[in-house]
């Protein structure tokens, strides 16, 4: 596993005697030469046989700490024995306390936790499973408020994920920093019911009295820092799920957090009083990011070596509450560590929402030369591969927006070529097969802006087709479900394209069921809310053609609701303004075919106000510009149906200088020369 940080560096395995590799369970750190785990599990360990010996094993235990890569040797202490087959008349049982013959210096132990709520309350468990032994797995689990007849607790597991499987005995039950410990697993889930027990940590903390342990080691209690930092990290946890990331970019989110959350609780600890990091902690908590801003600008400052990794972090949480204060996080991350190809991929992303799409292609070129000469530098790097072909998949998706098809048809090739040699060299790896199906998205979106159907549909179907394996392989994983959903709408929209209204709304309904059930699983997903009104809009556009103006409206009316609620979230994400002028649009065409001028006007001038203050924040964006034009369009057609040409001429000719200017900058793009030659009709039909 050779991780460096985090939980993981205090979890060790104990083999099982006479097995080939099986895990007797696990063991974890309390003290830096003081292990716990199960009396049972050491009995497995050395194949002392059923029932569990009275007396304590006089046999040196090996605990390998896969996180370290290092295997350490020990033995129960004299009084740190309590076998399952019996308990004390404190009720102890099933517990061994551990001295290791050598300590484990410079990683972080938890400390034993003061106080257990009484109420259900969020934990995760940190174990292997069979198979899962060089990696290890996380456990999400509700910890119950109440102890069972043993003084355990009961733990459900979450529907989604890993749950307590056989070779978790003796794992910890841990709050999410991996600062606190809440007990110890003691039986593991059963027949597929998702449910195990833990060893409470008022058991552990008088087994270790009882061993002599606790005064002799550096066993920690939980303290004022770790309920601090606890509650932070709960309520950022909370703000991220709001983020519009994809759920692999929101674990990276929330990683940066933890880390933050973490330096600031050790600093606090090592602070006499109640310093800055304890405010700010107590501060995060309820809401305010403001004093921890503070605290990571003055690290940014203070601290050149780890100015970069602080300015990440800083970008993350100001992501939460303030786009554009992000964006220049990241770019002063940039500026620090210019060689780290995903900070320069983020600060990208940034910058196209942000509408600037020179500064996100400045950023997606930088990170492409970064991943090109990592790529050069060890060229058997498969990851090295991918990062160089996800540079210039970003690369194509500004030119895509700049209006240079062809230039994005070639990087997506180059991006499809790598996606298919490496889900080709591991077909098992889920993450490239993930990549060849949006390769293939890519190209049918560019196929299709150039009116080529039949090319769109057949790489929208590749897709499709390696997406539906995904989803079906594990119905439980949102991301590929989201995927899954964005396959049926684009079929969709080469359907609808193609004049199959039915074939349309089946896809479109498809997409719809998918993104109802993930958006009810999170409601505070933005990226899913977001889903859920594109395909509110898609259901209204095929109801529209079917003649349904009413069914249209309503579905349009649902999908400005979620739109207007994302654009009140954060005003500066120009994606969502963009959204809330297309529905605003949408609304329009449906008042003019129910021959109401006024309020088709009245949406159209709202659609219209939003296109001309995105247009003027990056005069490159070629489909901005387009926007631009057809709400001129849809203003002159209103003006037409009043029988005022004066008007009707005027905003013509607002879109027949854009649609100049645009075919001027691409004489190829037909798309562009359709719109110059309709507007340019239009103007002609008025002048006679």
């Amino acid at each position: 596993m050779a991780r460096a940080a985090g939980p993981w560096t205090v979890v060790g395995w104990l083999g099982a005697q006479g097995t080939d590799g099986a895990l007797a369970g696990a063991a974890f750190l309390i003290g830096s030469d003081i292990a716990l785990t199960c009396a049972h599990v050491v009995r497995d360990h050395l194949g002392l046989g059923s029932p569990t010996p009275a007396e304590p094993p006089i046999d040196r235990i090996r605990v390998r700490f896969e996180a370290l890569d290092r295997e350490v040797s020990g033995q129960v202490l004299a009084k740190g024995w309590f076998p399952d087959s019996a308990s004390t008349p404190d009720g102890l049982s099933d517990i061994a306390v551990i001295r290791l013959d050598n300590k484990v210096d410079g990683i972080t132990i938890p400390a034993i936790a003061r106080n257990i709520p009484n109420q259900r309350f969020d934990g995760l468990v940190f174990g292997a499973g069979p198979g899962y032994e060089d990696i290890g797995q996380e456990a999400q689990v509700k910890i119950s408020g109440n102890p069972n007849i043993r003084g355990w607790r009961k733990l459900d597991a979450e529907p989604i994920g890993f749950s307590v499987k056989r070779g978790f005995s003796g794992a910890p039950v841990m709050d999410e920093l991996g600062n606190t410990v809440w007990g110890m697993i003691a039986t593991v889930d059963a027949a597929g019911e998702r449910v195990s027990f833990a060893i409470t940590a008022e058991d552990l903390r008088q087994a270790m009295r009882t061993a002599g342990a606790a005064s002799t080691t550096g066993v920690r209690i939980e303290d004022e820092a770790d309920v601090n930092a606890r509650q932070a990290m709960i309520a950022l946890r909370e703000q991220v799920a709001g983020m519009e990331v994809e759920s692999q970019q929101k674990q990276q989110e929330i990683a940066r957090l933890q880390e933050m959350v973490r330096s600031f609780e050790q600093r606090e600890r090592s602070t006499p009083g109640t310093g800055p990091e304890g405010r700010a902690l107590r501060s995060l908590a309820e809401g305010d990011a403001r004093p921890a801003t503070e605290i990571l600008r003055e690290r940014i400052r203070q601290q050149r070596a780890d100015a970069a990794a602080a300015g990440r972090q800083l970008g993350t949480l100001l992501s939460l509450t303030n786009s554009a204060d992000a964006l220049n996080a990241y770019r002063e991350a940039a500026l620090l560590d210019p060689d780290d190809f995903w900070t320069l991929i983020e600060l990208g992303k940034r910058e196209r929402w942000a509408g600037s799409l020179s500064l996100a292609a400045g950023a997606f070129q930088r990170a492409y030369n970064v991943a090109e000469r990592a790529a050069e530098a060890d060229p058997e790097s498969t990851r090295r591969q991918r990062d160089l072909s996800v540079g210039g998949y970003y690369i194509g998706d500004v030119r895509m927006a700049e209006g240079d098809r062809q230039g994005a048809l070639g990087a997506y090739q180059k991006y499809l070529e790598t996606a298919t040699r490496l889900a080709e060299a591991d077909p098992l790896n889920t993450e490239w097969q993930r990549d060849l199906s949006i390769g293939h998205n890519k190209i049918g979106n560019v196929h299709m802006a150039e009116g080529h159907r039949l090319s769109a549909l057949d790489a929208y179907q590749k897709s499709l087709e390696i997406r539906t394996r995904l989803a079906e392989a594990d119905p439980h994983d949102t991301q590929w479900q989201r995927d899954l959903s964005v396959s049926h709408d684009n079929i969709g929209n080469v359907r609808i394209a193609e004049g199959d209204r039915q074939g349309a709304l089946d896809a479109y309904e498809k997409s719809l069921e998918i993104a109802a059930c993930l958006t009810q699983t999170d409601p505070h997903n933005t990226d899913w809310q977001r889903d859920l009104s594109v395909s509110h809009n898609n259901i209204g556009d095929v109801r529209l053609a079917l003649g349904d103006l009413q069914g249209a409206l309503e579905t349009y009316q649902t999908g400005l609701e979620i739109r207007t609620r994302l654009v009140e979230t954060d005003p500066f994400n120009t994606e969502w303004q963009r959204d809330l002028s297309i529905s605003h649009e949408k609304i329009g065409d449906v008042r003019m075919a129910e021959g109401d001028p006024q309020s088709a006007l009245d949406a159209y001038q709202k659609s219209l106000q939003i296109r001309t203050r995105l247009t003027e924040t990056d005069l490159q964006n070629t489909q901005w510009q387009r926007d631009l034009s057809i709400s001129h369009d849809k203003i002159g057609n209103v003006r037409m149906a009043e029988d005022n040409r004066e008007g009707a001429l005027d905003a013509y000719q607002k879109s027949l200088q854009i649609r100049t200017r645009l075919t001027e900058t691409d004489p190829n793009n037909t798309q562009w020369r359709d719109d110059l030659v309709w507007v340019s009709n239009e103007i002609a039909q008025l002048k006679k």
